[in-house]
């Protein structure tokens, strides 16, 4: 809307008039004269365009089934350039990190195509480990997490692999799954120092699994008892660890006392299952444990001192603590493969069967190692250990007040060792007063 305006002239003898804007006449358009530009490519959409081209060229080949004589030099090519690109893509996280995968992808098929030319038959296991050990040396370079998770699975996938029924399962090829054993505790060692250094929780939890997985694989041989009594003391040596790294202020050190005292519960629960079900007299030996079973417990001993002693020296344990931390790590793994030395134990003590005795001893134990978790979560206002704690406590308690069980004998024994294991729980954490100035703990 506009209205006509009368103003005088300068010589004032003639009117002029002009038209004026009022509040309600749209904006003039300013933009009408501005020429448009054309956008070309950035060096970011290219970079994004070659790891998915060769993504793309990958898939293809696989649909096709193109001949591993085909497929060899274009691969390392591809490689090179994906390479290239993940070193030129630093700006971009996500561009760069994709072409690291497909970096990892090509140099896999390029290895298995020079493999197959060379008369040499590789297997899905083989080339998960190939897969793991490249990708461990790209997130070295680059410092990438998602090329550490992608060797942590691929590990995780070589370790199916040794179970036959999931192999099966899954149509995996075993014939080599074995030949790559010695080489895995290598490759499980480099991914956690590198998920530590890289600060991966996933990538922690993921190699912690696969550490655990590649213990019961090795021992699938043994008897399940004795494999669990093993187990039970390597979990103990990893929590002790766990609690040591913390006073040192190691990332992920809480993670590893969590992952290594569930690990432990979850043993010590298998092991009371067996003792609160064992028919009574049985008094020889399960089995001969072999001199590999002896050694495997003695280094999971020697950490679990050295957690201590490191622990000590930070003011979080007693050398009276030691004492008890090394001797109880060390009761259910003897009693795993020698039940009858605890047969004599029980023997001694006219009208108490060890059967399910000893089974309430060990599950008084464990509901006090859960009362101290519950006990920690509160003071530090940690809700996973409030809920593990708790979770121990109910589930050992719907264990042990069964009515087809429980008596006086057993409920006199199971709170004496109740009393005894939580004595013992506070011994383990106080500090000795030998130190004049105990360290803080800082995790």
């Amino acid at each position: 809307m506009r209205q006509l305006q009368y103003f005088t002239g300068a010589n004032d003898n003639s009117p002029n008039w002009r038209t004026t804007a009022t509040a309600f006449s749209p904006a003039p358009d300013t933009t009408a004269n501005i020429p448009v530009k054309q956008q070309d490519f950035s060096l970011e959409q290219i970079l994004w365009l070659i790891p998915m081209t060769a993504f793309v060229a990958g898939i293809v080949a696989w649909w096709i089934q193109l001949p591993s004589a085909v497929l060899m030099l274009p691969s390392v090519g591809i490689g090179l350039a994906l390479f290239l690109t993940a070193v030129l893509a630093r700006e971009s996280y996500e561009a760069q990190n994709l072409s690291i995968l497909a970096t990892v992808g090509a140099f896999a098929t390029s290895i298995f195509a020079a493999a197959s030319q060379s008369g040499i038959l590789l297997y899905t296991t083989d080339i998960s480990v190939l897969v793991s050990i490249l990708s461990i040396g790209l997130a070295w370079t680059f410092k990438s997490r998602p090329a550490l998770m992608l060797s942590g699975f691929a590990g995780l996938l070589w370790l199916a692999s040794l179970n036959p029924d999931i192999s099966t399962s899954l149509g995996l090829g075993t014939p080599t799954a074995q030949s790559w054993l010695s080489l895995f505790p290598v490759i499980i060692l480099a991914q956690g120092l590198l998920a530590t250094h890289l600060r991966s929780y996933s990538t922690l939890i993921v190699t912690i699994i696969a550490s655990y997985a590649f213990i019961a694989s090795v021992g699938a041989s043994l008897p399940l008892m004795a494999l669990v009594g093993l187990f039970f003391a390597i979990a103990a040596a990893h929590h002790r660890l766990g609690k040591a790294w913390a006073d040192q202020d190691i990332f992920g050190s809480h993670l590893h006392s969590i992952m290594g005292w569930v690990a432990a519960v979850g043993a010590a629960f298998y092991l009371q299952s067996v003792w609160l079900n064992l028919e009574t007299g049985q008094a020889e030996a399960l089995w001969t444990p072999l001199q590999g079973w002896w050694i495997a417990l003695g280094l999971a001993t020697l950490a679990l001192f050295i957690s201590s002693i490191i622990r000590y020296k930070h003011a979080q344990i007693t050398l009276f603590g030691i004492f008890l931390v090394s001797a109880a790590a060390l009761i259910l793994p003897i009693a795993s493969v020698r039940p009858d030395v605890i047969y004599f134990t029980f023997d001694t003590v006219p009208g108490l069967p060890a059967h399910p005795g000893f089974g309430y001893v060990i599950g008084a134990t464990i509901m006090a190692s859960g009362v101290a978790w519950l006990v920690n979560g509160l003071r530090r206002a940690r809700t996973v250990d409030m809920v593990l704690g708790a979770a121990v406590v109910g589930i050992q308690g719907l264990i042990l007040f069964n009515p087809d069980w429980i008596n006086l004998d057993l409920g006199i024994v199971f709170a004496l060792s109740l009393i005894c294991a939580l004595s013992v729980s506070g011994l383990i954490a106080g500090a000795t007063l030998n130190h004049s100035r105990p360290a803080q703990r800082r995790a």
